[in-house]
């Protein structure tokens, strides 16, 4: 008589505390990717703040003091949205890389402007375009 008792509520304190912990982990996880995404937003900023002052460096941004602070809004969400790659298209045609169509599409023709720019201006040619390709970039359309 005790076992058939005994028996099936060990079962049921086993599969709640296997519930149980499927919810920490779940918990955990999402944790762990909401402090990657913070992090990641992080390195992009500090991208951003080193490309800034390369280029600020080597003399191609010209200092302009005071700003307002819509001014100074404005170039911030501009530096943190990453572009459309009909913006790169545009962008890599302006400054001679790039002779395809301005489709929005990343091909291989555009893969390669990119890295051809990237190698050129000393960045990393890994095709793709952050926050660091993106600034040069822009910088060499104005």
């Amino acid at each position: 008589m005790l076992s058939r008792f005994l028996m099936p509520m060990l079962c049921v304190l086993f599969f709640v505390g296997c519930a149980t912990t499927t919810n920490d982990s779940s918990a955990k996880l999402l944790q762990c990717e909401n402090h990657i995404k913070f992090l990641e937003e992080e390195l992009s900023a500090k991208e951003n703040e080193i490309a800034q002052r390369e280029r600020k460096s080597q003399g191609q941004v010209k200092s302009s003091y005071p700003q307002s602070n819509s001014t100074r809004i404005k170039s911030v969400e501009s530096l943190n949205s990453s572009p459309s790659v009909t913006q790169i298209q545009k962008a890599l045609k302006k400054a001679g890389y790039y002779n395809g169509n301005i489709d929005g599409k990343m091909g291989a023709k555009t893969q390669d402007a990119i890295m051809k720019f990237q190698k050129e201006h000393g960045l990393k040619a890994d095709g793709k375009v952050g926050p660091m390709t993106w600034s040069e970039l822009k910088a060499n359309t104005n």
